[in-house]
């Protein structure tokens, strides 16, 4: 009788805390950027003050609240490192930091809440300035994006090639179209200082980055760019989000109950228009992120409707479907441009179109409806 071959059981990805690279203080601290949810960053701080701080300034800095914690996506892989690792440059350039000012600074704090929640209480509630809904946009702007724009760039300095998805942490911190101002300002400021220093217009700006070499400043350059071009399509992605009109609303409601869409992909970065929109409308462009299959449909005279998952009352003739070989350059187009440009940007692809159909599947992407 044959021997039955024995099972190999495979040992299961690792994830987490267990998964986290060994080799380098930067990957490290990337992972905990990437991977590391913020209960377990807060954990971890608060673990080694409770173990290695004295106990009277622990007792301090850990009446703090817990989002003062969960932040810091260094502070909690520097202490996290401290404890299993070899000690390289970068982690004791970012040890001396913590340790003098990060903690010291978090006492103070501490102290000097205390103190002001106690003045707040023998105030007058006149004196207490609120804080408007722009600044508070501006501060979550600030902390949840332009933070982590401001690591990548340090990495950059001690010589690594670090880059972020703005893309998916603008989504996922629910910042919307006019609050990605704040980041490409910011953005902008570093990418005219490095194509000054790239095309020579600025003696002290290719001063300032004459130790970075021209492929580096042209690698930057692309990365800020493409950050860009990702903040343009939430912000086009908003404006096409616009509530419907109240006239077409209720029977427009009941048309799209039924129809399958895909809400997001976060490969091609882009979100769904509401199919509300889309009855009526004269124009629909949609687009199938299995197949990369472009979908630009031409209403007939009184506009789309909807039926299922089918749209209706399309112009065959004027409507059409294309594979789109380098999607991302033909969507920013389609998401930010005028019909006529899309029409000339379609016109200008080396592939054959197809006629159309009307049918919308949960593959489908529903850019706009104009």
């Amino acid at each position: 009788m044959a021997k039955r071959r024995r099972k190999i059981e495979r040992a299961k990805r690792r994830t987490g805390l267990a998964a986290i690279p060994l080799d380098k203080f930067s990957k490290c601290r990337y992972y905990f950027y990437e991977e590391i949810e913020a209960k377990d960053k807060s954990k971890i701080i608060k673990d080694y003050i409770k173990s290695n701080v004295a106990k009277k300034d622990s007792k301090i800095i850990l009446s703090l609240p817990d989002d003062f914690f969960r932040a810091s996506d260094v502070a909690a892989t520097v202490f996290w490192y401290n404890s299993d690792m070899a000690k390289t440059q970068d982690f004791l350039d970012a040890w001396e930091y913590f340790i003098n000012e990060y903690l010291p600074g978090k006492k103070q704090y501490a102290l000097d809440r205390e103190s002001h929640i106690s003045q707040v209480v023998i105030k007058e509630p006149s004196n207490v300035v609120p804080i408007s809904p722009a600044q508070r946009v501006a501060e979550k702007v600030d902390r949840e994006v332009i933070t982590h724009i401001d690591y990548m760039i340090d990495d950059w300095i001690n010589g690594n090639e670090t880059e972020i998805d703005v893309y998916n942490l603008c989504i996922s911190n629910g910042i919307k179209g006019g609050a990605t101002k704040q980041i490409k300002d910011y953005i902008l400021s570093y990418k005219d200082e490095l194509e000054g220093a790239l095309n020579n217009t600025d003696p002290e700006l290719v001063e300032n980055y004459n130790h970075v070499d021209k492929k580096e400043k042209k690698r930057r350059i692309n990365v800020f760019q493409n950050m860009l071009n990702d903040l343009e399509r939430i912000k086009n992605t908003t404006v096409m989000q616009r509530r419907a009109r109240k006239q077409t609303s209720k029977s427009a409601d009941k048309q799209v109950s039924k129809i399958q869409y895909k809400n997001a992909d976060s490969d091609f970065k882009l979100q769904s228009i509401n199919p509300v929109l889309i009855v009526g409308s004269k124009r629909l462009y949609a687009f199938n992120t299995k197949t990369k299959v472009l979908k630009k449909l031409i209403a007939m005279d009184v506009g789309f409707e909807i039926s299922g998952s089918t749209i209706k009352n399309f112009n065959p003739v004027e409507s059409l479907e294309i594979a789109l070989r380098k999607p991302d350059e033909v969507l920013q187009i389609v998401l930010g441009r005028a019909d006529k440009t899309i029409d000339e940007a379609i016109g200008n692809l080396t592939t054959k179109p197809r006629v159309a159909n009307g049918r919308i599947n949960k593959d489908t992407i529903l850019l706009r409806a104009t």
